[in-house]
């Protein structure tokens, strides 16, 4: 403290004594300034004009941003709230939340703007890793095209390799047109009838315009399984994986795009056995990860004899595992604001399944959304002819349990909650 002090003086007593400091100054070196710089670092001079003046870089204060617009301390952790009373514009730091914008890459250089924090880097533009591809679906619809990244999931067994397919990396996010009548925009409960909604955080009565304004792409779009399925009627039930009818109507488009397909029960099984087996490839886990067992045990997969583990939470029972390794790791707590799910999925732009937490639509609400993940399976379970207490196959995490995510929760849901959907190519 003494030697900062001390530093001070002398920083001042020579603002006094030397003129060319007291407009501009060199810290790093004795050098002279460049004449149009105000704050010149640098080590040494140049040899040649343009030439290398340093080793060395400049380090930014590293703070944590909890949200990106509002009062500026609102927007810093550990900030007293309206304690930044002067104009800030132009303050730069370089933040550590992976998570302020919810795509889990997003600390880096931010710049404020005077009413909120921009970044300074563009993680959207990051190329492509190895393998994933982008998919447009061209379909009409209400956001216009749709782009969508995906990827070949697979593992090795006694040395074979074994492809599970190429699966969507991101939740769906067709919204028909609005003269689409065969669609109604609302969570009410039906199940004949084909709904769809926006994830909504908060609760309470579904509000159709706050749902759109406060939307996030990332999250996709809600559908009861009649949307998803696109008005597909089930021959007959059953057709769960090990059910006595899997695979009877073959895969069905739904609401995928042409060449793709909401994926069954079995094909859900099969992405979740390979990520099971090559965690390493999908997510951040490295070759030290223990799952316990090693390996993908068949009766997960559903048996007519066994309705449990088969159904409810199946996988690692050390802590790690699948659940995490398919796992986005942001999710949203309250808009515009997000924290970490400890999920372990690489980003979509990397090759991770990114599962999200987009809650669930039911009963004229919007619920769990940061708590909850639910996908459908295009496997109906029980059908009933009426319209009414019908069952389909479906893949969920939920927040903290079980086992802390480690599992993935397979089970069948009323066909009249709406869930997100994911993709599988043909």
């Amino acid at each position: 403290m003494k030697l900062h002090f001390l530093r001070f003086i002398f920083l001042c007593v020579s603002l006094g004594f030397n003129s060319h400091l007291s407009a501009q100054v060199t810290i790093g070196g004795g050098g002279q300034p460049n004449k149009g710089a105000l704050l010149d670092l640098k080590q040494h001079d140049a040899v040649t004009a343009g030439g290398v003046t340093a080793t060395k870089g400049l380090g930014l204060p590293r703070v944590k941003l909890i949200k990106q617009k509002g009062d500026l301390a609102s927007t810093i952790d550990g900030a007293f709230m309206f304690s930044y009373t002067d104009d800030h514009t132009g303050l730069v730091i370089y933040n550590i939340n992976e998570c302020i914008g919810g795509s889990g890459r997003d600390n880096g250089v931010y710049v404020w703007t005077g009413s909120e924090w921009i970044p300074l880097q563009n993680k959207d533009e990051e190329e492509l890793a190895p393998g994933v591809i982008q998919v447009t679906d061209n379909r009409d619809q209400e956001l216009g095209p749709q782009t969508y990244l995906a990827r070949e999931f697979s593992y090795t067994e006694n040395n074979v390799k074994v492809d599970v397919g190429i699966w969507m990396l991101e939740n769906l996010r067709y919204i028909p047109l609005s003269t689409d009548n065969s669609f109604i925009h609302s969570p009410d409960e039906a199940e004949i009838e084909k709904h769809w909604c926006y994830p909504l955080a908060g609760g309470g009565l579904y509000n159709p315009s706050k749902a759109k304004q406060e939307w996030l792409p990332n999250l996709g779009i809600l559908y009861n399984w009649a949307a998803a399925m696109n008005g597909y009627e089930p021959s007959c039930s059953d057709q769960g994986e090990y059910d006595q009818n899997d695979g009877a109507d073959g895969v069905q488009q739904g609401i995928c795009p042409d060449g793709w397909h909401v994926p069954s029960d079995h094909e859900w099984n099969d992405l979740e056995q390979a990520i099971y087996h090559n965690p390493t490839e999908y997510s951040t886990y490295t070759t030290g990860y223990t799952f316990n067992p090693a390996s993908w045990k068949d009766e997960w997969n559903g048996s007519l004899d066994l309705p449990s583990p088969a159904q409810g939470p199946r996988g690692s029972d050390s802590g790690e595992g699948h659940g995490y390794a398919m796992l986005a790791k942001c999710r949203v707590s309250s808009l515009p604001n997000f924290i970490t799910t400890k999920g372990k999925s690489l980003s979509p732009r990397k090759g991770g399944f990114s599962f999200e937490f987009a809650g669930r639509g039911r009963n004229g609400a919007v619920e769990s959304l940061g708590d909850v993940g639910d996908v459908w399976s295009g496997s109906i379970h029980s059908l009933n002819r009426a319209g009414e207490n019908s069952n389909a196959w479906c893949r969920s995490i939920y927040t903290g349990y079980p086992t802390n995510n480690a599992k993935v929760v397979r089970h069948n849901y009323g066909v009249y909650h709406l869930f997100s959907v994911r993709c599988k190519k043909d």
